[in-house]
């Protein structure tokens, strides 16, 4: 449940945060009231699936006893800090050459792309 409820606080939050700055927008007349109308609507919206996760992580964690649920935590934390840690599996293309546009119509081709 805890963990449900800091997850509805950060949504909350960001939520308020997006319309405090629409609304300062609006004050200075950058943004007109069809603008901050449309932030207010989906301010919420764009946290809603963070706050789906957060709901079902809480039920879930709520499940698992103590021990074993911070077991869980540390392992898929330790997991996601490694896939952080670990080089990219490219660094530069295999032809790197610089490009020159002569400000005339570009043309895009992919070749061997599946």
């Amino acid at each position: 449940m805890t963990v449900y409820v800091a997850t509805a606080l950060i949504t909350t939050a960001g939520t308020a945060l997006a319309v405090a700055v629409a609304g300062l927008r609006h004050a200075d007349g950058a943004v007109d009231a069809a603008a901050v109308l449309l932030v207010l609507l989906l301010a919420a919206e764009a946290f809603r699936p963070q706050l789906l996760v957060g709901a079902l992580v809480g039920e879930g964690v709520g499940a698992i006893p103590t021990g074993a649920a911070e077991l869980l935590v540390r392992r898929v934390l330790g997991g996601i800090f490694a896939l952080l840690d670990a080089p990219p599996p490219v660094t530069e293309p295999a032809e790197a050459r610089a490009a020159r546009w002569d400000g005339g119509p570009v043309e895009v081709r992919f070749r061997q792309v599946s």
